[in-house]
């Protein structure tokens, strides 16, 4: 049912919060309305743990699978989960250092952890703050600090000093 205040239209709405149901006019000006243009999808818990094992070289049931012939498999997984976990944007994932990857605490979180995301690569230059599970923030913790030596020993590279 309408009502015309003034030169505002309201409506009956519903205010839910919680078990709590209670009918109240509303502001229709007020509302916020979606955008057409947003499509924020999620994948199936199952898929997303589907696909990390995967970039690890492991078959559905988790199990090594002996017919895949990728390599890095510790890095892909690693990564594979902090892009789920996060859910940084392309560009923010591609130019994320080592340096800004947030340390893991001392005892394992049941509540996810503060993962700041900087300026310099954050969409709009605006810093801002995301979350990371505890497991996922592990892997990458243990990829950087066992496998990553390991890949790189004998290298030759070096960055360019201009890079600091």
């Amino acid at each position: 049912m309408t009502e015309l205040f003034g030169k505002c239209l309201h409506l009956r709405g519903q205010i839910r919060y919680s078990d709590q149901v209670r009918e109240r006019l509303v502001n229709r000006a007020a509302r916020r309305a979606p955008k057409p243009h947003v499509t924020v999808r999620y994948l199936e818990a199952d898929f997303a743990e589907m696909f990390v094992r995967a970039l690890g070289g492991l078959g559905p049931d988790g199990l090594e699978d002996a017919r895949y012939r990728g390599r890095e498999l510790v890095r892909n997984a690693a990564m594979g989960g902090l892009a789920l976990a996060t859910g940084l944007r392309c560009q923010e994932f591609t130019y994320l250092l080592v340096a800004e990857i947030p340390p893991l605490p001392c005892a394992p979180a049941r509540l996810p952890i503060l993962f700041p995301v900087p300026a310099s690569v954050a969409k709009g230059g605006k810093f801002r703050t995301t979350w990371i599970s505890y497991e996922a923030l592990a892997g990458v913790r243990r990829y950087l600090e066992l496998e990553r030596p390991l890949a790189a020993e004998g290298s030759q590279w070096m960055p360019p000093a201009r890079w600091g």
